[in-house]
């Protein structure tokens, strides 16, 4: 009795690590599939503005003054290229947008005054309102079609429209 047991658990572990293992691979996939997109995309983009106007391109590369140096007027300073010039505009926002999601994040945590992540799971769920639950469903969720759901809203827009009129009606 006691070895069926320990066989049951021992299952379900080995079961709970192959989930945690397959959903680990399953991860990996759609973010290497993304990835890949990403790049092949982003490659796309640029081969496609090189195609377009090839001058431009390299002239967005190298740093070039504007105009031509002429007597008596002082050298300009070189430009920055649009590719520098976008990868530090991107550099400066993502430090923006991660710096500033910690920071809120952080004025967050300690407001609530959590000591680890359950805690604070919990503080803020005890002050964030409840979402009623919806069992059973008081209306259709499934559809064959989006011509189905249409039809459905429509149908429940004249409903609720109906209702709103005959209240109206009763108050008069």
């Amino acid at each position: 009795m006691e070895n069926s047991t320990n066989k049951e658990s021992s299952s379900l572990t080995n079961h709970e690590t192959k989930q945690k293992d397959s959903k680990f691979w399953e991860t990996l996939f759609l973010s290497s599939i993304a990835a890949v997109g990403l790049l092949i995309g982003f490659s796309n983009g640029i081969s496609v503005a090189k195609k377009n106007d090839e001058t431009a391109f390299n002239k967005g590369l190298m740093m070039l003054p504007e105009r031509p140096n002429q007597p008596g007027i002082p050298k300009p300073p070189p430009m920055e290229s649009g590719v520098r010039l976008a990868a530090r505009a991107l550099g400066i926002g993502s430090l923006y947008a991660i710096g500033g999601v910690s920071i809120i994040s952080a004025m967050i945590w300690f407001g609530v005054g959590a000591k680890n992540l359950k805690d604070f799971r919990e503080k803020i769920g005890e002050k964030l309102p409840q979402i009623p639950r919806n069992n059973p469903p008081q209306g259709r969720t499934e559809f064959e079609s989006f011509r189905d759901l249409f039809t459905y809203l429509a149908e429940e827009s004249e409903k609720e429209k109906k209702l709103k009129e005959g209240e109206k009606n009763d108050t008069r």
